[in-house]
């Protein structure tokens, strides 16, 4: 058995195109597909220095803009294939998690809404920004299981760093917020492009 630990926005969730539309709302710009498409390849604090947002206001942003997307929750879907990849998993034996900086609530009604809540084992959210390395440690302590079994599936450069800095291995997905090229460029123990990759991977 193996414990699974799954980012949100990006891995589970198709947040980005309401994440944009609820920055655009909440900062009063215009976010070009230009942009987004740049911003892909970035890490999230290199976006943060050109869009001039300072680390500090970032807790008040996503208050701001958590309301909004629970309420439009609705709009944001599963990734093609991951609900049979999470069935396929849990039917295999493995526990799952989420740890998100996403709230706990969103996650919850999102896992809800997709039919597969009942796959996870817990659910942790509020995880700051840059801070999952020592929430996924947190959450290993008190789940009672190991770096052994374990591993982390995430779609950004800050999820490589975290597992990478408490030695976890990880699958990036290329599907969510960064883009396949960055990822590759930070050495993700496993670099997968379809949702199938991720059972064969954790199934092996």
């Amino acid at each position: 058995m193996k414990y699974v630990v799954f980012d949100f926005d990006g891995t589970l969730a198709d947040s980005l195109p309401l994440v944009i539309n609820i920055a655009e709302e909440v900062l009063g710009v215009k976010i070009t597909d230009k942009e987004i498409e740049h911003y892909r390849n970035l890490t999230a604090r290199q976006v943060l220095k050109i869009a001039k947002i300072p680390l500090w206001r970032v807790p008040s942003l996503l208050v701001k803009g958590r309301p909004i997307m629970s309420k439009r929750l609705h709009e944001v879907k599963i990734f093609e294939g991951l609900a049979d990849v999470i069935k396929d998993l849990n039917a295999n034996g493995h526990s799952l998690y989420v740890v998100s900086s996403n709230s706990a609530g969103i996650i919850n009604g999102f896992l809800a809404q997709q039919g597969i809540k009942q796959y996870f084992t817990s659910i942790y959210g509020n995880v700051g920004l840059f801070s999952k390395a020592q929430a996924i440690k947190k959450v290993m302590k008190r789940e009672g299981f190991t770096l052994k079994n374990a591993i982390y599936i995430g779609d950004e450069v800050r999820d490589i760093e975290a597992a990478t800095k408490i030695n976890m291995p990880i699958i990036s997905v290329t599907w969510g917020y960064n883009g396949e090229k960055i990822l590759a460029s930070y050495k993700p123990t496993y670099l997968v492009r379809k949702p199938k990759e991720i059972s064969k991977i954790v199934n092996g």
